[in-house]
This record gives structure tokens, sequence and C-alpha cells, in this order.
């Protein structure tokens, strides 16, 4: 499930029952590197397609989220690290097909999903022709330990920044 329709605070609750006291989880995810170009200009068309969309909205900075996974007091977090992480995309229609996937765009319909379509394919031919591009991704790693008892108490920040 994506970070962007998860109930973080249920799902942090759900994690801390089931590990074991004192134990680690790692929360993974990638997301769009939002200071590309190509990413800006993609954003700016899903924020005229889609109105309540906003690009700022579920991805956040690394402090953001370190104080996101750390808000219910039940982890802390240790470590994390952000890496570039591009994905291949061989074609345009692969690019409407990933695009597609996303929650925000699955709620398009008829002639609205054509007009995003129309803009997506000419912002992709416009940057690249018919060939594919490496599309900018990064995946965020975050080293969580779980707090037990008194710990758990106040929030406590992270201590420990992992580089690669």
């Amino acid at each position: 499930c994506g970070l962007d329709r998860l109930n973080l605070p249920e799902a942090l609750e759900e994690c801390w029952r089931i590990l074991k006291p004192n134990g680690y989880m790692i929360a993974v995810w990638n997301d769009r590197d939002l200071s590309s170009p190509m990413v800006k200009e993609l954003e700016n068309i899903l924020e005229r397609h889609m109105h309540a969309y906003n690009r700022f909205q579920n991805q956040h900075l690394l402090e953001d989220w370190c104080i996101k996974l750390e808000e219910t007091n039940n982890f802390k977090v240790i470590g994390y690290l952000v890496e570039e992480n591009p994905v291949r995309i061989p074609s345009s229609a692969a690019f409407l097909d990933t695009i597609d996937l996303s929650a925000e765009v699955r709620g398009l319909r008829g002639e609205a999903k054509k007009r995003f379509h129309a803009d997506v394919s000419e912002l992709f031919k416009s940057r690249f022709g018919q060939s594919g591009f490496l599309w900018p991704m990064e995946t965020k790693l975050y080293i969580l330990k779980r707090l037990d008892g008194a710990k758990k108490k106040g929030r406590l920040h992270h201590e420990t920044i992992f580089s690669a």
C-alpha cells in the first residue's frame, strides 16, 4: 500500500503491536524526485487536471518524515537513507500505464482522462521523442526502533544518519 493511501498512525500502531519489545522495523518507499525538471512538469500537469492534487501533500522532506514516523511515540527513527533510484521507462505508452496506476489518475474518466493523457504524451514527446528515458525516483529508507514502557512517553529525536 502506498503511503499516500495509508493511515500512517493506524499502521504504526499495528506495527508496534506485532513487533517484539525493542524490535526494529524498516520502512521503505519510492518517491518522485521533485527536484527534477521533468517531474516538475508532470506535477504541473497533475495539478492542472486534478484540482485537489498537491505535489507536496504526500512527499515530505527527510526531517518531516522523521516527525511523522515518530508522532505516535511508538517508534524512534534511528537512521535513514535516501538514494537516487531512477526507473527506465521504455516508451510513452509505458509511461502512461505507470502514471495511470496512481490513485489520483485512477479517478479520471472519459474526456478528462483523454485530455490528461494528451498532455502527458506531449510532455514525453517534447522531452524524449519516441525513445525511453530514466524516470527520476528516489528510494527512502527509515530504520525505526520500537519504543516500550517509559521510553514511549516522550518524543525522541533520531541520532544516526546512514549514508551510502
